[in-house]
């Protein structure tokens, strides 16, 4: 993973504070799954028959009724027919990246009170999903055509174009050197001042 930033700071008063900052990280050798025996495109329709009924097929690999017409369909083991289902195998072949730009405005007014509010634009592309994206452990990042790779390429699940949060901080004026309980023994101090309350709101 590979990560950058750059980003501009302006001080436009005493007590406001401008930023507009790039971000962009790219990701390489990311886990995918690609499957290494894949049904013909004719699909369901396809099969090997029905193989139920044939000693030479294995009991245990089920019925055989409508196989897929894999590539390679079946094997033969000491004589014995077994038909083949579809097998992963995962790679470090996927990628990501994310470009991003975010714009900050913070503001600190009098009483002790500070304003926050930030702005996201970015895109994410990747083609590679999370290994935790759904379903049992060998399914995540699985692609869904090993012929055509290419199509894996989209927006990524982190892709959130638009985030806005505000957020804000406010210390109570209670505890020594403030409004309220400024000659207060410092054992009370201690319990009753520096609180504070805070926020943050994410859209």
């Amino acid at each position: 993973m590979q990560a950058w930033n750059f980003g501009v700071q302006q001080q436009l008063s005493n007590n406001l504070v401008v930023e507009v900052s790039y971000v962009g990280n790219k990701g390489t050798r990311l886990n995918r799954r690609l499957g290494s025996n894949p049904a013909e495109p004719l699909g369901k329709r396809a099969t090997v028959g029905d193989l139920s009924n044939d000693p030479k097929v294995r009991s245990d690999i089920g019925t055989g009724r409508n196989q897929f017409r894999r590539l390679y369909p079946f094997a033969v083991q000491d004589g014995i027919i077994v038909p083949l289902s579809n097998g992963n195998e995962t790679t470090s072949t996927g990628f990501s990246n994310y470009h991003g730009m975010l714009v900050r405005v913070e503001k600190r007014y009098s009483q002790g009170l500070t304003v926050l509010g930030s702005y996201a634009f970015s895109k994410a592309i990747s083609d590679s999903a999370p290994m935790d994206s759904g379903g049992s452990a060998g399914q995540g990042s699985r692609v869904q055509n090993v012929f055509d790779l290419k199509s894996e390429k989209g927006l990524a699940d982190m892709d959130h174009r638009h985030r806005f949060s505000a957020a804000f901080g406010y210390s109570l004026p209670i505890g020594k050197g403030r409004r309220f309980g400024s000659g207060m023994p410092g054992f009370l101090d201690k319990i009753v001042g520096g609180w504070g309350i805070d926020g943050i709101s994410v859209l």
